[in-house]
């Protein structure tokens, strides 16, 4: 065989390794998020891993949580009258201690946001036993609910789970991912 003559074989052998490396190429690029161009992933609403029964732009169904005192409140009670971002977490649960420390450093309600922040601690037990998140949940307004009841009646499955109600009560996001997305702006833009 001369020197510059390609076989079939190895001519085939070229093309199959283009074609992996381009279907790499193009599969990192849309994981990473790049495939928009923006260089940035796709934080809509819409986009975002929702491991529970909550449904943008539904309401949210009620729930009982407990006061720190013990009383019983309905989850409609804790919403109030502002734009609401509640965090679902749990004791620990590493991801739910970082976002509450991510949080610490942030402002999340401050300006014309007019918004509040509630965390729902899901206990199985006693509220005592909150670890790290014990030095958190003096900063934000925060309530306790029965595990067995953020599963069946919200569905949530993952923690932390985050999400924003809206002025009319419905639900405009729900992320159950712990994202340092989820700040003060993305709060304003999408409540």
């Amino acid at each position: 065989m001369e020197s510059g003559q390609i076989t079939l074989k190895s001519g085939m052998f070229l093309v199959l390794l283009a074609a992996t490396v381009l279907f790499l190429a193009v599969f990192l690029g849309i994981r990473a998020g790049f495939a928009g161009g923006t260089g940035q992933p796709d934080t809509s609403p819409a986009s975002l891993p929702n491991y529970s029964n909550l449904v943008i732009d539904k309401g949210l169904p009620s729930l009982t949580v407990r006061t720190s005192s013990g009383e019983e409140l309905n989850s409609a009670k804790i919403i109030g009258t502002q734009k609401t971002v509640i965090a679902v977490v749990m004791p620990g649960c590493g991801a739910c201690a970082s976002l509450m420390e991510t949080w610490q450093t942030l402002d999340l309600t401050g300006g014309d946001r007019d918004i509040r922040i509630v965390l729902l601690v899901g206990v199985s037990g006693e509220e005592s036993e909150l670890g790290e998140l014990s030095e958190y949940i003096k900063k934000y307004d925060h309530y306790f609910c029965d595990m067995g009841d953020l599963d069946q009646i919200w569905g949530v499955r993952s923690f932390p789970t985050v999400f924003g109600v809206s002025l009319d009560r419905n639900i405009r996001f729900v992320a159950s991912v712990f994202g340092n997305f989820l700040d003060g702006e993305y709060f304003a833009e999408h409540l």
